[in-house]
């Protein structure tokens, strides 16, 4: 854990092991992006997102600010919505099968690559 000048903060190196960090116990994750918001709250450990512009702004396992004094709002007053949220793991099963499964990134570069020759003259 790296020190920081916030004592309730604790700061994870990113090779620590999620197995590690659940054995640790920690009450809610921060992201700007990451995927920790998608896979913490399968533990019920909520999820905090620092922009709306992720994939997971739509699914209620993840918390989306709609602004900057929102997200100030809810960091002040993690307890109260650590009580108003409900994880739906279904829904977390969803959100997985859709962004590795259904909209998977490469699928534009595969079917480029699979046909530039047709593109050739």
């Amino acid at each position: 854990m790296v020190k920081t000048k916030y004592q309730n903060v604790k700061l994870v190196s990113p090779e620590t092991p999620h197995r590690e960090i659940l054995k640790i116990g920690i009450n809610f994750v921060l992201t700007c992006n990451g995927s920790v918001a998608g896979e913490y709250p399968y533990f019920d450990i909520p999820s905090i997102n620092a922009s709306r512009s992720n994939p997971h702004v739509n699914f209620s396992f993840s918390i989306s600010p709609y602004s900057r004094k929102n997200y100030e709002n809810i960091i002040s007053n993690l307890n109260k919505f650590k009580s108003k949220i409900k994880i739906n793991k279904k829904e977390i099963f969803q959100y997985y099968l859709m962004s590795n499964f259904y909209y998977s990134p490469s699928w534009f570069a595969y079917d480029w690559l699979k046909n530039r020759n047709f593109f050739k003259n």
